[in-house]
């Protein structure tokens, strides 16, 4: 498994988006209105045995200028058919590489 983070661009990531029909909170303009709100987003792809299997966008928020929180509304995007097992794996992951600033 590979993850690349803030890697892909927006003509891609909205091919996979419209192709998957999937939900506002995964859209590249959604992610990028709120980074001109001043709102932390990264934007993960997802690679298993060399394949695209997923896409998810996290949005990054600070509370009390000391704790961070991520939330990957209605993601990540699956692209292909991944087995449960192999769901987990990349969860953990995305959890593990999230390249949130300090504090998390």
């Amino acid at each position: 498994m590979k993850l690349f983070w803030d890697d892909l661009d927006a003509v891609d990531w909205d091919r996979h988006h419209a192709a998957a029909s999937a939900p506002l909170q995964q859209d590249w303009a959604y992610g990028t209105a709120l980074k001109n709100l001043g709102i932390e987003c990264h934007r993960a792809e997802v690679f298993l045995d060399g394949e695209r299997v997923a896409l998810a966008q996290f949005v990054c928020r600070r509370y009390a200028w000391t704790v961070g929180f991520a939330l990957c509304s209605r993601g990540p995007l699956w692209l292909k058919n991944v087995p449960a097992a192999d769901r987990a794996r990349i969860y953990v992951e995305l959890k593990r590489s999230l390249p949130m600033k300090i504090g998390r």
